[in-house]
């Protein structure tokens, strides 16, 4: 079965400047001029309902107003029909420089569905600074009954060389995982890991390089599945399709906006290893993007 996903990133501003971050790397200031404004995302939304989505993705950048305007937009994907909301962010969207809770995202956790936080050490010094963030999120999650109501928190590990590193070094981060993910298993939602690898392999100096320390994960720790487990844990879904380990079918796809957020529309197939495409549809009027997102099926491109 067709999955649809529609994928969106409302805007470029961000209070972090992540190095390859295509959403704060290089933005021209025509790009920013092109940004799409509430009213195209509404009918955006409408059409995709209608299209058959019955997803909705969409990130959040830590920058003044920002979740505010993300809740706004959750809202609306609700109300026009979407049965499920994900919304993939950074730690600094829900605590702030003290760990304290940021009041305007309760409102976000009450409407997602899906939280998803970024792990990586371009937000994290170290393992355990991300273990203790994970902690406390967790903690103000279960106040607010988000996993009783049957919700997921997510975290998106990605592999970076100094990740790896982390996993290297002696520390707790493999036991670690068996507790995160043992917090929430008697809950009617709970925790799950979605691990990430940099595209091309050759990020990581060279793929003899990335596979070597990739065996060693996968072959030495007890409880992270980079490869993912079936279960909480789901592997590089178009690294696993490569090795075998996960069969992505070739019917599994979603629809992404989020490239320039000037409505420039891509078919993505998850099981590809491609880190660009030239190809796209010009979705920058509604009329092309009602015939973009009813034609869906029979777009062919490539991985962003």
């Amino acid at each position: 079965m067709e999955r649809k996903i529609l994928s969106i990133a409302p805007s470029f501003n961000c209070s972090l400047k992540c190095e390859g971050c295509y959403l704060t790397s290089e933005v021209s200031r025509e790009m920013r001029d092109a940004t799409k404004d509430d009213y195209y995302w509404n009918r955006a939304m409408e059409e995709a309902v209608r299209s058959g989505f019955k997803e909705f993705a969409m990130t959040l950048n830590p920058f003044p107003g920002a979740i505010e305007h993300t809740v706004k937009l959750a809202r609306m994907a609700k109300q026009h029909g979407f049965e499920v909301i994900n919304v993939t962010a950074t730690h600094h969207s829900f605590l702030d420089s003290d760990g304290d809770w940021i009041s305007e995202s309760r409102d976000l956790v009450d409407i997602a569905n899906i939280i998803t936080i970024s792990v990586d050490d371009q937000r994290f010094d170290s393992w355990r600074d991300a273990f203790r963030t994970i902690s406390d999120i967790d903690d103000e999650l279960c106040e607010t009954n988000f996993y009783t109501s049957g919700k997921t928190f997510n975290i998106n590990l990605l592999w970076t060389p100094k990740v790896f590193e982390w996993f290297e070094s002696p520390n707790d981060m493999d036991e670690d995982f068996d507790a995160i993910l043992g917090w929430r298993n008697d809950e009617q939602g709970g925790i799950t890991v979605q691990h990430l690898i940099y595209k091309p392999l050759s990020l990581y100096g060279s793929e003899e390089k990335f596979l070597e320390r990739y065996n060693n994960v996968l072959q030495n720790a007890e409880y992270i599945k980079i490869g993912g487990n079936g279960k909480d844990q789901v592997g590089d879904v178009a690294f696993g399709n490569r090795l075998g380990i996960i069969n992505a079918q070739d019917d599994t796809w979603w629809i992404s906006t989020q490239w320039d957020l000037s409505g420039s529309v891509r078919r993505i197939p998850i099981h590809s290893m491609q880190q660009t495409s030239p190809n796209s549809r010009n979705s920058w009027t509604m009329a092309f993007l009602v015939v973009t997102l009813q034609n869906a099926t029979a777009f062919n491109f490539e991985c962003l």
